[in-house]
Parts: structure tokens; sequence; C-alpha cells
């Protein structure tokens, strides 16, 4: 598939394709099974693709490839086609790829430098690095800063940030580089409550905002309600693919590749119960008790 062209998405609309990926496969040096198999998919722009599976199930390995990481910097044998941006994964030269795509890993503190002493230096560093105009590189900072929330803590120190706020830090320098697309390989599985519900409302502030965002997710609870569509993996290949209510709505069907929200489970068995709920699954508590309401009403 050439970056550029169009596909339908989940809606049926038509929106640009910036990867495609036909019977690929990656296995990795050190393993002796691929990680990735014959997976066929395309990813749009101007979307919040949410990809999830059962742990081993090539999530990582997707967005990796993605990222451009793959097979410059971790190895392995590569089969089938991938295209990212328009670029052979195999064949691109080093930078075509990662300068369009900002990935942010699972743990903030395995890519914050450590070298700064606040959170605009931080912020400032890949962009000092690469030579740009003073002016430009405050104008980016801050802006970054602003779209995560932490322009008031731009003085602060790296180390006295939350984990919530370190994760927020770590994606204001993807945005800072002002690249196209955005990549973030679960960035709430170490996070409290607190620093998840953080991490969450400013990601879905940025896809209101336009900003086409790939996320890995275990949990899918606090994702859903943002993502325009839901790709399952198991086994290295895609098994399911659509809007992610319309894929909850046999969350049954599903419970092996799937951490089932609970307010998923709990409509569903409501709905096994007779209650008349609908036939697309809630994407959140407040979704699950409008239909609760909804059918009090209509009962009533």
């Amino acid at each position: 598939m050439v970056s550029g062209a169009r596909g339908p998405d989940s809606t049926g609309s038509r929106t640009a394709v910036f990867a495609g990926f036909q019977e690929f496969g990656v296995t990795y040096d050190t393993a002796s099974t691929p990680s990735l198999t014959g997976l066929t998919l395309e990813l749009h722009s101007d979307k919040l693709t949410l990809i999830t599976g059962p742990s081993g199930s090539g999530k990582s390995t997707l967005v990796r490839v993605l990222a451009g990481f793959i097979p410059r910097l971790l190895h392995g044998k590569i089969e089938g086609s991938a295209e990212v941006l328009g670029n052979d994964v195999e064949s691109a030269p080093p930078n075509s790829i990662t300068d369009s795509i900002g990935m942010v890993f699972d743990n903030p503190f395995d890519q914050l430098t450590a070298a700064t002493k606040t959170a605009f230096d931080e912020t400032a560093y890949a962009l000092e690095n690469e030579g740009l105009h003073p002016a430009e590189i405050v104008d980016r900072v801050m802006g970054a800063l602003e779209s995560v929330g932490l322009a008031d803590l731009a003085g602060h120190h790296p180390r006295r940030l939350s984990g919530g706020q370190s994760q927020r830090l770590a994606i204001a320098c993807a945005l800072a580089q002002q690249k196209p697309i955005l990549v973030l390989d679960d960035p709430t599985s170490q996070l409290d409550p607190t620093g998840t519900a953080e991490v969450v409302s400013m990601v879905g502030k940025l896809r209101r905002e336009h900003t086409t965002v790939v996320l890995v997710a275990q949990d899918l609870t606090h994702w859903l309600a943002i993502a325009d569509r839901l790709v399952i993996l198991d086994g290295g290949r895609v098994t399911a693919d659509g809007s992610p209510a319309s894929l909850l709505a046999e969350p049954g069907l599903l419970a092996d590749q799937v951490m089932i929200p609970r307010y998923v489970a709990i409509w569903a068995e409501l709905r096994s119960r007779g209650i008349e709920l609908g036939d697309r699954a809630p994407l959140g508590t407040d979704q699950l008790l409008a239909s609760l309401q909804a059918s009090d009403g209509a009962g009533g």
C-alpha cells in the first residue's frame, strides 16, 4: 500500500493511509519464533488507532516497526512488505521514518535524558541538537508543554515530577519536534490512577486537535471512549479490526484476546438477562449508566 492512498476507516469514510503491511513478519535475531507473522493492516492519518491483544501478540513489535526502530536498531528477519509514509521499512534511509514519527515508551524514565535541570530544557534537548534558532525552540517547547498541561511546570526539575507528569513530559518532547504522527506504547502501564487520568485526558486533547495517534494498550478501560478504531492482534497477526463499540458487542468472543473492561462485562451480563441496552457496547462507565437510565425510562 502506497502512503497517501485513501482507504476506508471503521466508519466507512476514506482517510489517508500512512502505513501499510502486507503479509508482514518479524523474527528477532534472538528469537526462534516470529513476533509478527502474516500481518496485513493499513493505518490511517487523523485517527486514534488503539492496538491491543494478549501478551506476546506482537503489539510492541508493530509500533517499533512504525517508529523506524526495526530493522535498524532491533535486528531480525523480515518477511512480506511494509511501507511507512511511503518508505519501505527495509530499504528506506535511516531518518526517512524517524523524522516523521514520534515514539513514546511505556516508561518515561527510559526516555527522558536525565541530563537537564528543567522540564523546559528537557523538551528543548532534541531541538537544540538539531540546531534550530533559539526563538523557534522557545515557541515549540512552550507550545508542546502547553499541549500536555505542563506550561506552569516548565521551570521544574524533571526528577521532581510525578509519574503522570513525567509521561506527559516525554510526550511533550515528541510533540516539540512537530512530527505528524505520535506512537504511544502502553503509556499508562506504570502509572497510578491519577497519572493515568492525566495522560488519558492529554491524549484525548491531542486527538481532538487532529493529531494522528497509534496507541498500544493492554488495559482498554480508559481508552475506548477516545479511540476511532480498535485493532486486536494475536499470534502476531490481526484477528479483529473495527470500531470499539462494534467489536466489543460480543465480549465473550474476545475474552481470550482482550482484557474486557468491567463496564463492558456488566453491559453484556445485563443484556444476557434480557435487559435491552442496545447492540453497541458502552465505551465508558458514563455510557453504561446512560444506557441503564434509558432502559429504565423505556420500561417505565
